[in-house]
């Protein structure tokens, strides 16, 4: 198989990849949408990436030469944020939401790759919308789609932390202390209210003994609550 067909092969599934997931979005009662011009925005910039990238591969890639090796890379990228965001989507299941939505009841999501890092979801997208150029070697769709488009990402990302945190107050701000945005922090972090004492690990009496050996930091929030980031 030539490798113009197999690049064929492999436009054709991330456009009906994307499309099926887009189509067969349960059914749900929706909750508080914000900004819901992001998502608009994030389509035409997703459509910039793939049809920049098919334009790019076949009009100027393919007569410049194609490095395989970036291909590969590409491909690997691509194919694991799918499966990442698959990951994310069967955890959040009924609070997976292409919008920036925040639901009746909403809760704190910590199963899945959520144990890792808060934004799984937005990670693996990232992870896409760059691996797509890299398979067609397509370095201007790279920079005036994808790059727009990680901006995009890392703007939703930040308004979604605040939306969270209006909802569920000390719950997501306790999330993002413990845990990174995109990637894993380096240390293990717990957090606790040291007003009422609640932990989320025991701290023993020899625990507080070690605790000046230990990574500490007291901290006041608009809640006037104080915690304590202990490396674990």
């Amino acid at each position: 198989m030539s490798l113009p067909v197999m690049y064929y092969l492999f436009m054709c599934f991330v456009v009906a990849q994307r499309v099926v997931e887009t189509y067969s979005l349960p059914k749900r009662d929706k909750g508080q949408i914000y900004y819901s011009w992001s998502l608009v925005a994030m389509t035409a910039l997703h459509l910039g990436v793939v049809f920049g990238s098919i334009a790019e591969f076949y009009c100027l890639a393919s007569k410049r030469g194609i490095i395989l090796a970036i291909s590969i890379l590409g491909v690997v990228l691509y194919f694991s944020g799918l499966l990442l965001r698959n990951w994310a989507k069967r955890t959040l299941a009924k609070q997976w939401s292409l919008q920036i939505e925040i639901q009746k009841d909403h809760r704190i999501v910590r199963d899945g790759p959520f144990q890792y890092i808060r934004h799984a979801a937005y990670l693996a997208i990232l992870m896409e919308i760059f691996g797509i150029p890299l398979v067609s070697n397509a370095y201007w769709t790279l920079l005036f789609a994808a790059l727009p488009y990680a901006l995009l990402i890392v703007w939703r990302a930040r308004v979604e932390e605040q939306a969270l945190i209006d909802a569920t107050g000390w719950e997501y701000i306790k999330f993002q202390i413990e845990k990174g945005a995109f990637f894993p922090s380096r240390i293990g972090i717990v957090c606790f209210d040291r007003r009422s004492g609640n932990s989320d690990l025991p701290y023993s009496d020899d625990r507080r003994q070690s605790e000046r050996r230990k990574i500490k930091q007291v901290i006041s929030f608009p809640d006037q609550r104080k915690i304590v980031r202990t490396k674990r």
